[in-house]
């Protein structure tokens, strides 16, 4: 659904753009509002894709009408976006106590990342091996970049990043959950949910009507204080999250798949790795170069990525509708550096004629 409502926003904002009728907006907007019921991560990302697409539109209209831009394409989008999910947040805050579009979980997700950002320098360096393609684990393979099996165990450096049912002390974690007793907890996922379970289990006994909508509140809150506290290493642990999430298909999975062998893989991840650059390429072209069109085709698959990044544990499933953006990015760069090398030199500049009529 958040795929082929990306498709859809996309589309009709590239009507919008080319068009810069209010109309046009309007669905594009539309479309945007349905996106952002389906995924509630864009209700930020498409704003700001909005945003950017109209700085980059007076950009290029600035000698003739800076404005237009504005009022005709950015304002009536996201005046058709407000009117699409403002009646769904209302509705949250009457019935629910929250105005979130989400199910409830953007306080855990993001309570789990904020303690991801105290991860121990060993921790930090084998999550890019834990988290990482084949490719890059025979790269580092035999080294100290490389985590060993008894690493992912009790007391083993990547302890805290192994939430596997096969760790020899997967029942003790789950049972940190149950008596919530994040202090009992093995892994920064179980840690989560125990925290979450304890607050939940406090406002039970104090009678809150809504005990697991507000500790996820509470837990959102907490999360931002902790994220805000050090900046710092909240932003050096994003890359490991970055290149966590950038991974797709067999490539993230930490065991062999049966009946897939290992040389499998790695095809696909060479096509991963093209494509993912491929995209940011062409984000970044499309940036510098001031062409809206392609800002409209690039933005909201690069910044639905920024903020799993920033926001969330980077699960390889949040970015699965970034995919195809991938796959298109690489395709275009393909195609366009075919035309440079088979296009031939450019027609020489013809000759200015010296006399005037």
């Amino acid at each position: 659904l958040a795929l082929t409502g990306n498709l859809r926003s996309i589309v009709a904002m590239l009507v919008a753009v080319a068009s810069q009728r209010v109309v046009h907006a309007l669905v594009a907007g539309l479309m945007l509002g349905l996106l952002c019921l389906t995924k509630s991560a864009f209700l930020a990302g498409a704003p700001a894709a909005l945003a950017l697409i109209g700085l980059w539109l007076s950009w290029r209209q600035r000698h003739t009408d800076f404005w237009r831009p504005w009022t005709r394409v950015v304002l009536p989008g996201l005046l058709a976006l407000a009117a699409v999910v403002t009646p769904w947040m209302v509705r949250n805050q009457l019935a629910l106590g929250t105005s979130e579009l989400s199910s409830g979980r953007a306080g855990y997700v993001m309570y789990k990342r904020a303690l991801m950002n105290h991860m121990p320098d060993e921790t930090y360096r084998l999550a890019f091996y834990l988290w990482g393609p084949m490719l890059y684990r025979d790269l580092v393979q035999g080294t100290d970049w490389a985590a060993t099996p008894e690493d992912r165990e009790r007391g083993g450096r990547v302890q805290w990043l192994n939430p596997n049912p096969t760790s020899t002390f997967h029942l003790e974690d789950n049972r940190a959950i149950a008596m919530g007793r994040p202090d009992l907890s093995f892994t920064y996922y179980r840690m989560s949910a125990a925290t979450f379970q304890m607050v939940k289990d406090k406002l039970v006994a104090a009678g809150h009507p809504q005990p697991d909508l507000a500790a996820d509140q509470i837990l959102k809150r907490t999360a931002t204080q902790l994220m805000a506290a050090d900046p710092a290493a909240h932003l050096k642990v994003s890359l490991p999250i970055f290149w966590r999430s950038f991974w797709w298909g067999p490539a993230h999975l930490e065991d062999p798949i049966p009946g897939l062998p290992d040389i499998g893989r790695r095809p696909v991840e060479v096509v991963n790795l093209l494509s993912g650059l491929a995209l940011f390429v062409a984000f970044g072209a499309a940036v510098f170069a001031r062409r809206p069109d392609d800002l409209v085709v690039w933005s909201l698959p690069v910044i639905m990525m920024g903020l799993h990044t920033v926001l969330t544990q980077g699960l390889p499933r949040f970015t699965i509708p970034a995919i195809p953006f991938m796959l298109l990015a690489l395709s275009v760069l393909a195609c366009r550096l075919l035309q440079m090398r088979f296009s031939g030199p450019p027609p020489p500049v013809a000759e200015r004629n010296a006399t005037t009529a």
